[in-house]
């Protein structure tokens, strides 16, 4: 939610690698979490990233 709040109303770009780092979690337990964030429909993939190209994603919150 903080990195949202940052960018605002624009798509952000998350690693696995970067977010596993900062929760303390391997890169593809991360990779898993996110993916059921986006099951869940709390976040939406804009743009799947491929090899070392993060992905770039949104919160699908509410913002008013």
């Amino acid at each position: 939610m903080a990195l949202q709040t940052h960018h605002g109303l624009e798509p952000l770009y998350l690693s696995c690698r970067t977010a596993g780092e900062l929760i303390d979690y391997n890169h593809t337990d991360t990779a898993r979490l996110l993916q059921i964030f986006i099951s869940e429909g709390w976040l939406i993939e804009i743009h799947k990233g491929v090899g070392t190209k993060a992905s770039k994603y949104k919160l699908n919150i509410d913002w008013s």
